[in-house]
């Protein structure tokens, strides 16, 4: 995201630099939240900084995201019953439960995936992920830890709504719960927390896109690709909340919250003169 903001601002500069006045207001905003909220960007809306369209860096690849998803954040507690480790046959490990929650998780995600897919999705093999993303349990290896905390995220399509989504999620830990005679009688609590967004969609005859599209190709020659991502970003919140058109852009880079994340520094300096065009497209131009 750093490379985008930084094309964003030096292709506002370079127009600075040549004289060009543009015929409406540019408004840059770097927020904070994008990752687990989206309160930032929904904070800056409210507060009235708003506008006719909305384009955010996002480095996929110089396309232009037309379909993402929507995003839950769900946390199970499992409760045990905690004990030092002579005495574990007698005890409950909630890890060990923990896991056949886990499981049912997994056959929930292979369920997601088989059903009637969204038609902007309809050529991915694999377009909505259940991520057991984090688990905690225990003190210490010699005893039998008394509860175990996982949180999940799990996506969904476009035009779903999010408490369908939580309704389902209940009904198929319960149903897993009800398998276990110490799940049963003693159920997680489940808590949803965090992301709670919609899916998003912007149509590719949209201005926006279409002004985005004549500028990609002015500038670099050929067609300028749409994308359906597995991810959300930011534009949900202009696009359900807010009524105004926006799309996402950004240079070439991968190995995104992995190992050796990087970007392309020519796709950089790709994107920015595509950012100053398009602000001079979209803004129109004074002198």
């Amino acid at each position: 995201m750093k490379s985008g903001l930084a094309a964003m601002i030096f292709a506002y500069r370079a127009l600075q630099q040549v004289g060009v006045e543009l015929g409406a207001d540019v408004i840059f905003q770097s927020v904070i939240e994008e990752e687990c909220t989206g309160n930032g960007a929904l904070a800056a809306l409210m507060r009235g900084h708003a506008a006719d369209g909305a384009l955010i860096p996002e480095p996929f690849g110089l396309q232009a995201v037309t379909t993402q998803v929507g995003v839950l954040w769900v946390r199970l507690k499992v409760i045990g019953a905690g004990a030092h480790t002579e005495r574990a046959d007698r005890a409950v490990n909630p890890i060990e439960k923990a896991y056949l929650l886990i499981k049912a998780l997994q056959s929930y995600r292979q369920y997601l995936n088989q059903e009637k897919k969204h038609p902007a999705y309809s050529d991915h093999p694999h377009p909505l992920n259940v991520n057991i993303g984090t688990i905690h349990s225990g003190d210490w290896p010699s005893s039998v830890p008394t509860e175990c905390t996982i949180d999940v995220r799990v996506g969904f399509y476009p035009g779903v709504d999010p408490d369908d989504v939580k309704s389902q999620i209940k009904d198929w830990i319960n149903q897993a719960s009800l398998q276990d005679e110490w799940l049963s009688h003693t159920p997680p609590e489940l808590t949803f927390y965090g992301f709670s967004a919609p899916g998003a969609e912007i149509s590719s005859e949209e201005p926006l896109v279409q002004a985005l599209a004549r500028t990609h190709k002015l500038v670099h020659g050929t067609k300028m690709k749409t994308t359906a991502i597995t991810a959300t970003t930011d534009i949900r919140t202009f696009i359900n909340d807010f009524n105004i058109p926006a799309t996402c852009y950004g240079p070439v880079g991968d190995g995104m919250h992995g190992i050796d994340e990087w970007v392309d520094l020519t796709s950089v300096k790709d994107v920015t003169k595509t950012y100053a065009a398009f602000m001079m497209n979209w803004c129109g131009v004074r002198k």
